[in-house]
C-alpha cells in the first residue's frame, strides 16, 4: 500500500532544472524581479510576444507507487498549488489547475484555483480535491495570460501535488 501521506509528485517543482520534466508552449524560465520563491528559478509564463501560455506536467500515479486498489479506495485526497507572483503593478495573472484521469486519460474530475495576480509578492495558492475511483494520472497546469506590457508576468514557483489517505488524516488530527 502506499504512504498515508505522499511527498511532492511533481518533478522539478522549483524550476531549478530549467523546464526538465515539463511541457510548454511558451513560458520560460526566470530569476529576477522578483527573487525565486526558493532556490534561484521561476516558471516565467512567456517572453516570447505570446499573451498566453500552457506548462504542464503528467504524474503516473501507479509508477508513483500507488496500487489500484490504494486508488479505487475512494478515500485519497490530492493537495495541489503553487507560489505565485507577477512582475510589479501590472495585471498579468496564472491559474493552478489539475486535471485527474483514468488509465485511457479520459478526464474523471478538474479543479483549478482560479486566476490570480500577485504584484511582485509571493503568494500561496493551494487547494484540495477527492481523487476519483479509477484515477491513474494527475495532470498539473499553470497557465499565465497577459493583460498589460509585451511580456507575459504570470510567474511560479514551489509546484505541489500530494495525495493523502484522507482517513489516515482524520485519524491523524482527531484528539
Amino acid at each position: 500500500d502506499a504512504a498515508p501521506v505522499s511527498h511532492n509528485l511533481l518533478n522539478n517543482s522549483g524550476f531549478e532544472s530549467d523546464l526538465d520534466f515539463w511541457t510548454t508552449d511558451h513560458a520560460t524560465i526566470r530569476t529576477t524581479d522578483p527573487s525565486a520563491h526558493t532556490g534561484t528559478k521561476y516558471l516565467f509564463g512567456a517572453l516570447d510576444g505570446s499573451a498566453t501560455s500552457l506548462t504542464y506536467q503528467t504524474i503516473d500515479l501507479i509508477a508513483k507507487g500507488f496500487t489500484e486498489s490504494d486508488l479505487d479506495s475512494g478515500s485519497y485526497l490530492l493537495n495541489y498549488g503553487g507560489w505565485q507572483s507577477g512582475w510589479h503593478t501590472q495585471r498579468d495573472s496564472g491559474k493552478i489547475e489539475v486535471v485527474i484521469l483514468d488509465g485511457s486519460l479520459i478526464e474523471l474530475d478538474k479543479k483549478n484555483l482560479g486566476w490570480f495576480y500577485s504584484n511582485n509578492s509571493w503568494i500561496l495558492k493551494e487547494g484540495t480535491i477527492n481523487v476519483p475511483i479509477g484515477a491513474r494520472y494527475i495532470t498539473y497546469n499553470f497557465y499565465a495570460q497577459r493583460h498589460e506590457g509585451d511580456n507575459t508576468d504570470g510567474y511560479l514557483d514551489d509546484a505541489f501535488i500530494k495525495v493523502s489517505d484522507s482517513s489516515f488524516s482524520i485519524i491523524a488530527t482527531a484528539g
